[in-house]
């Protein structure tokens, strides 16, 4: 039995032609309205229109038929130059594609009955009897005139259809930054529809477990390889199993064979896989030209648009975020940065105003460049509302960053407009750009800010969401992850010194106090090894800094969410399962961030040197020479801990971060010696500047001299002798 479609079915379908015919409809009239060669852009207008033609009859839709039919001949008399195009013509034709899909939405939901398009087939026979091309010039002086009365006498009659639209939007267009207007609408839903009828998202996410199990088992096969080559290692070592080892030998080639095969396989079916939910970017940007087209005429501005990289595609998942972010970054551009014709005069500005965005993609990324020309963020006036509006202190503001400042922006509530419009003042707009990119999409945002010139916005969003890229670590002796495009450094411990804040732990980088934390206390265990490396990150604009025990690799995985109550701790992001078949937790860099925003706002009121201090142990069995060593160093402005003896001593290095450490002779439990022999034998502590402090003479030290930095009598330790022997070591 034959399946027929249904009427909604039909208009369903119709629906997704129309909105595709009237984009490359609406790009081409706006290229017109510019003023470039008609015959270029007259063409596929004439082709889309016929298009839209056949295709309402074909679904029964007899009056969008008969007025897509008047709409084409206006279009073959421009092309004949019978008429010649001008604003009006333009304005009739978009409110001939608002009207007919208004009225395509409203016959799918069953509404109301077909609407009447008898006063704009009207409007269109009488452009159609306008003058022709060679009678221009004279009409532009009598449209210059009539424009002006039209001003003066509010609306001329045979206006009303074109101006009754403009009311009409007029009146919705509060509700567009919460809601977004109708075109921001009918975008979303055909993004949803292409997501949903080209390829059906549940299939595909099956696919891409299929895809997990896949790389599951690629990785456990590279396991399995060097389990055989150490069983190899001991088997060589054994002369009696000689023919044993030969075919073992041979057995590690046939699996090494099928592990890079199978390497190579898993990358092209991933690509093959993750190509089925791409799309195309300029399925998001097609709607982009009518919109800047729209507030530009709002806010009497002119401005060029273009938009490079439309062949750059990306996952359907983030597809469906990115419409909101990228037309609230345009607006902002339209309505914030981009000056009048009377302002861009004055400074020496051409008239028109320019928007630049650009795709880029690569390998994990989709890279998004939004730049203007026009006058860029100015610090003074954000610093000032933001002291206003609550978001820092006078005090905190004294040493914020200008990047700390024009973050400001995405604030929800932030705005500097001074009055409320229908465009912004919200302060919702740009606080939608970073919940998208940052939050939902876990990726981060660049401000390249150029006072008087403009200023450009990068977004680096993952171009999936289905696999991540993970940096493996050791940690309290097992192994954790956390995505790797959120980590902007990784360093040996020995090569950055750590300084102390308020008890706290810290580094600089990048000319800034990042809070250091140590993985091993915040998953609330024990370590059983030193915590050698530093991994840097950042979330939501905040850097923060971890040690860990060791760096294992970088590995592409299907990222799985964690069960409860596992789940329900905010420092996991999920799970991957690795060749060996073991769970391993990732960590979500939101958790540090937030952390580090608490610690950041207190030290906020300090500059940079004041907040360093560095942390020194003095070791001593006598309370008396502990405490005044103990007094002098603090006078100093360091912070300072003591031990009794060299094991008490050897505990808090353990646990501690310490600059330098003093350390007394002859101690009872465990004297200086055997502390320094056994501090120089652990990583963590091996390069830590090491002094002794005693009343005996150096030469009964039995250690090697290279392995301490100075001795000095006790009699010595005063703030004079100590300053430059501090300054030497610190």
């Amino acid at each position: 039995m034959e399946d027929k479609l249904s009427k909604t079915q039909l208009f369903g379908f119709f629906q997704q032609e129309f909105d595709d015919r009237s984009t490359v409809i609406t790009n081409n009239l706006l290229e017109l309205e510019a003023g470039k060669d008609n015959s270029k852009f007259i063409k596929p207008i004439l082709r889309e229109v016929h298009g839209l033609k056949g295709s309402s009859k074909m679904v029964g839709l007899a009056d969008v038929a008969r007025l897509v039919h008047k709409w084409e001949d206006l279009f073959k008399d421009i092309s004949n130059d019978k008429v010649a195009f001008n604003d009006e013509m333009l304005n009739l034709s978009l409110l001939i594609i608002d009207s007919i899909a208004e009225d395509v939405e409203k016959q799918i939901s069953e509404e109301s009955p077909p609407a009447s398009y008898n006063d704009i087939i009207g409007e269109i026979e009488r452009l159609r009897s306008g003058p022709a091309p060679e009678e221009k010039k004279e009409i532009k002086e009598k449209e210059k005139e009539e424009e002006e009365e039209r001003i003066e006498e509010n609306v001329a009659p045979e206006k009303v259809a074109v101006e009754e639209k403009k009311k009409k939007k007029a009146g919705s267009t509060a509700k567009k930054e919460e809601t977004g207007s109708k075109t921001e609408q009918k975008s979303k839903k055909s993004q949803i529809a292409e997501t949903n009828i080209t390829v059906p998202v549940k299939k595909i996410n099956s696919l891409i477990d299929s895809l997990g199990q896949i790389i599951i088992k690629d990785n456990f096969l590279a396991n399995i390889e060097k389990r055989l080559i150490y069983l190899r290692r001991l088997l060589d070592s054994n002369k009696n199993q000689k023919d044993l080892a030969i075919d073992l030998k041979e057995t590690i080639k046939m699996v090494s064979r099928e592990v890079q095969s199978n390497k190579y396989f898993t990358r092209e079916l991933k690509q093959d896989v993750l190509s089925l939910k791409m799309i195309p970017v300029q399925k998001l940007t097609a709607k982009f030209p009518r919109m800047v087209y729209e507030i530009s005429q709002e806010l009497n501005k002119r401005i060029s648009f273009d938009i490079v990289g439309n062949n750059a595609e990306i996952e359907a998942e983030v597809f469906d975020k990115l419409t909101d972010p990228l037309l609230h970054m345009i607006r902002n551009s339209i309505d914030h940065g981009i000056e009048s014709p009377e302002e861009r005069d004055k400074l020496g500005k051409p008239p028109i105003g320019i928007i630049h965005v650009s795709f880029e993609q690569t390998s994990d990324n989709i890279i998004i460049h939004c730049r203007d020309d026009g006058k860029g963020l100015s610090r003074e006036k954000l610093l000032k509302k933001g002291i206003e509006s609550g978001v820092v202190t006078e005090k905190e503001a004294k040493n914020l960053t200008d990047s700390d400042i024009f973050y400001f922006i995405f604030t929800m509530g932030f705005s500097t407009k001074e009055k409320l419009s229908e465009l912004s003042g919200r302060g919702i707009g740009m606080n939608v750009v970073k919940t998208t990119i940052v939050d939902e999409l876990k990726g981060r945002i660049e401000i390249d800010n150029r006072p008087g010139e403009g200023v450009e916005f990068v977004l680096y969003i993952p171009l999936t969401l289905s696999i991540l890229n993970v940096l493996l670590f050791e940690g309290t002796d097992d192994l954790f992850g956390i995505p790797i495009d959120y980590i902007r450094g990784i360093f040996h411990r020995s090569r950055i010194r750590v300084k102390t804040v308020k008890k706290r732990n810290y580094i600089e980088f990048e000319g800034s106090l990042i809070p250091l934390y140590s993985f091993s206390q915040v998953v609330g265990q024990v370590s059983p090894y030193d915590e050698d490396f530093i991994l840097i990150g950042e979330f939501n604009f905040i850097k923060f800094a971890f040690t860990v025990e060791n760096i294992v690799e970088k590995i592409s995985a299907v990222i799985k969410k964690l069960n409860p109550p596992i789940s329900e701790n905010s420092l996991y992001l999920g799970s991957i399962i690795l060749g060996n078949g073991k769970l391993t937790p990732i960590l979500d860099p939101e958790y540090f961030s937030q952390d580090a925003a608490k610690f950041l706002m207190d030290t906020k009121n300090l500059r940079i040197e004041d907040k360093v201090s560095y942390r020194i142990l003095v070791v001593d069995d006598s309370i008396t020479t502990r405490t005044i060593e103990k007094n002098l160093l603090v006078e100093l402005g360091y912070e300072v801990d003591e031990a009794a003896d060299g094991a008490a001593a050897l505990e808090l290095v353990l646990k501690n971060h310490y600059d330098l450490i003093f350390s007394d002779v002859q101690m009872p439990v465990m004297d200086g010696a055997e502390f320094l022999l056994a501090i120089r034998r652990r990583k963590k502590s091996k390069t830590i500047p090491f002094v002794f402090v005693s009343t005996v003479d150096s030469s009964i030290l039995d250690v090697p001299a290279k392995s301490y930095q100075s001795f000095i009598k006790k009699r010595d330790f005063t703030i004079k002798q100590l300053e430059g022997l501090l300054r030497e070591l610190l």
